[in-house]
């Protein structure tokens, strides 16, 4: 054992790791003896504490045992056998695609730095007190305007709840009610299906809106301004139909507005809970396809016949932090985030034309009957002949690597995004798994 009084790690700590990799790699057998602490002790001109502190470390993990007028002894272990991890050289040699993440150009990460910098400089004390169950009251306020200004939302602060994603959301909605019945237009994006399949909804899948209002389902799971995966927009006929079926029924439309930023083709389309004036209609957002992917940040907009009911119930605990929570909030309260909005816009419009160009003079072979998506998201869904075909080009993008999806309910059917790729690489993404 060698142990090195220059380093930050304090000697007990050297001792006690140096035994238990020992122990661990079956240099030191089962009911050996350790030397005596005063031996170890003279033998490395140390102290009997810190040796003590050694063998107290190990006795308390289990990994020696202690026998009164006796000694120390290795403890009897049931090692695990492990194999040293090996590294497939051609693995390395291959080239991924990282087509699902978002461009590191696509946010100002510095502005955002400096409203951090500023909530801890000047409002720091805030962040010595209790997270607000329902989130901070200051980004509440901030987020009832915008949705108000840009989505037509018509709500109160008090029924707005921040919480890390849409499946946390999910769950906060699900210890409100009894109800599970909830009617979908497959295919239903899969975190969604994950939620209501942990908490044993009764999942109906619909393929129009006649089917969902045959239903009766307690909840009507929907995304009317860009429905997954094509992108198109529901009706203003089928919406009110939604909401007529919903108000007639006592059920909720649940809207997952999740990506109404991302249209091409037109103006940003009106939200379904501002044509229903907040009746009967679950409003639900997210961050994390508009500021940062990592910032796993939501908000719920209830509605007041659900509000009593959240009030009564024993809530969860806040997922957001306060840090994070405050420097949105003055992001959003000093007129970044709206700019940052028209730059998203005007950059991803900008980045899906060049798309629409490549797509418009790539030999695309016999195989894809269509092409669709790219009205809107930031995705191409491609349909081809035969189900054969997917699940060879599943197996082409898996050697790129670079990701697609599928869906049981369209079997021929797959999405591409390109979120973070260049016409160029896509061409080449697209040369592979078509050739």
């Amino acid at each position: 054992m060698i142990l090195n009084k220059s380093l930050n790690t304090p000697l007990y700590m050297q001792i006690y790791s140096f035994y238990k990799h020992a122990i661990l790699e079956n240099t030191l057998s089962a009911n050996e003896k350790f030397p005596s602490i005063r031996q170890l002790a003279l033998k490395h001109s140390l102290s009997k504490t810190t040796i003590e502190k050694a063998y107290n470390q190990l006795l308390i993990e289990g990994y020696i045992e202690s026998y009164p007028k006796s000694g120390y002894y290795v403890a009897k272990l049931d090692l695990i056998k492990t194999k040293d991890p090996i590294t497939n050289p051609k693995s390395q040699l291959v080239k991924s695609f990282i087509n699902q993440y978002q461009s590191m150009h696509s946010f100002d990460l510095n502005q955002f730095k400096k409203c951090m910098q500023d909530i801890m400089h000047y409002e720091g004390h805030l962040l010595f007190e209790p997270l607000n169950p329902q989130g901070e009251y200051a980004l509440r306020h901030e987020i009832r305007k915008h949705l108000n200004e840009e989505r037509g939302v018509v709500c109160q602060s008090d029924q707005i709840i921040i919480a890390s994603g849409t499946q946390n959301q999910l769950m906060n909605l699900a210890a409100l009610t009894s109800k599970r019945r909830v009617a979908y237009l497959v295919p239903l994006f899969s975190r969604a299906k994950h939620v209501f399949d942990l908490l044993k909804f009764e999942s109906i899948p619909c393929h129009t809106i006649d089917e969902m209002i045959q239903t009766k389902a307690d909840f009507i799971y929907i995304s009317p301004s860009n429905l997954y995966p094509s992108g198109s927009v529901l009706s203003v006929k089928d919406r009110l139909r939604l909401i007529r079926y919903a108000q007639e029924n006592k059920a909720f439309i649940i809207e997952d507005d999740y990506n109404h930023i991302f249209r091409y083709n037109a103006a940003l389309i009106p939200s379904i809970q501002g044509l229903a004036k907040g009746n009967h209609v679950i409003y639900i957002g997210s961050f994390s396809r508009n500021l940062l992917i990592s910032m796993r940040m939501s908000y719920m907009v209830l509605p007041f016949e659900l509000i009593k009911a959240y009030l009564d119930t024993p809530r969860f605990a806040q997922t957001v932090s306060k840090i994070d929570q405050l420097s949105l909030a003055k992001f959003m309260r000093d007129g970044h985030y709206k700019k940052h909005l028209r730059h998203l816009s005007h950059d991803s419009k900008k980045q899906n034309e060049s798309i629409q160009s490549l797509i418009e003079t790539y030999p695309f072979s016999e195989a894809v009957l269509t092409i669709g998506g790219l009205e809107s998201n930031l995705h191409i869904l491609f349909k081809v002949r035969t189900k054969s075909q997917i699940e060879r080009i599943k197996e082409r993008a898996k050697k790129y690597p670079v990701y697609i999806q599928t869906f049981e309910e369209l079997p021929t059917s797959f999405l591409l995004p390109y979120s973070n790729l260049s016409s160029d690489v896509l061409k080449q993404v697209l040369d592979y798994i078509f050739t």
